[in-house]
């Protein structure tokens, strides 16, 4: 994952042959290098959780779940076009167009939404 980047890019970044040398913090310095380590690995497992839940969401398939997947996961283009589908098919333009808007947004070159905003009128 994500660690395995970070170490493979500081492994690549070393000079060959030079030995990295230890930096002493003071104490104030590690403690706040702590936190900001735990701020960021907090906000990962958030946006991560917030991930795995929509695709949940998604799986339910109700236009409820849909939405509140949408908002957990405003980046999924899978998850805006199937809610933009759900809505086109209970004739819901406005709502529809608003999604498949999100998704064209997400990949302007896909034809999917496009396909579903020329169903609906301008």
């Amino acid at each position: 994952g994500p660690a395995m980047i970070v170490w493979t890019t500081v492994g690549a970044l070393v000079p060959s042959g030079r030995v990295l040398r230890e930096i002493d913090l003071a104490p104030g310095r590690r403690v706040l290098l702590l936190l900001c380590c735990g701020f960021v690995t907090g906000g990962a497992v958030v946006l991560s959780y917030g991930r795995v839940r929509a695709m949940s969401l998604y799986e339910v398939g109700t236009l409820a779940s849909l939405e509140r997947a949408t908002r957990l996961d405003p980046g999924s283009y899978r998850i805006q076009l199937r809610t933009a589908d759900s809505y086109l098919a209970i004739g819901k333009c406005k709502e529809a167009q608003r999604h498949a808007g999100a998704a064209r947004d997400l990949f302007p070159h896909a034809p999917a939404p496009k396909r579903l905003l020329a169903q609906c009128p301008a």
